[in-house]
């Protein structure tokens, strides 16, 4: 897998000093043939208030050859499994 796109909107700044002050949650929002998009959120942990959100795309990817390649169905289905649910976008008939 590599990481293809990448866009963060940082809502406000963690002035706190302590490493315990933020929490990432993380979740996969879908899965194609070949990519799937993730979506981050970084939280206070003390306020709740969002501090940044980010949504990521990446690729599988052959480093042999240099290409993109599907997704293993053992990749999808550990997504799926740690999601609770079905990812997979539906491929018109």
């Amino acid at each position: 897998m590599v990481i293809v796109n990448i866009n963060a909107n940082f809502c406000c700044p963690d002035t706190s000093s302590t490493k315990k002050s933020i929490q990432v949650e993380t979740g996969v929002v879908s899965i194609g043939e070949k990519s799937l998009m993730i979506e981050q959120r970084v939280r206070a942990v003390k306020t709740g208030q969002v501090k940044c959100t980010c949504r990521t795309i990446m690729s599988g990817f052959d480093i042999r050859t240099n290409t993109s390649v599907p997704i293993s169905e053992e990749w999808i289905e550990k997504f799926e499994r740690y999601e609770g649910r079905p990812l997979r976008r539906a491929t018109p008939s």
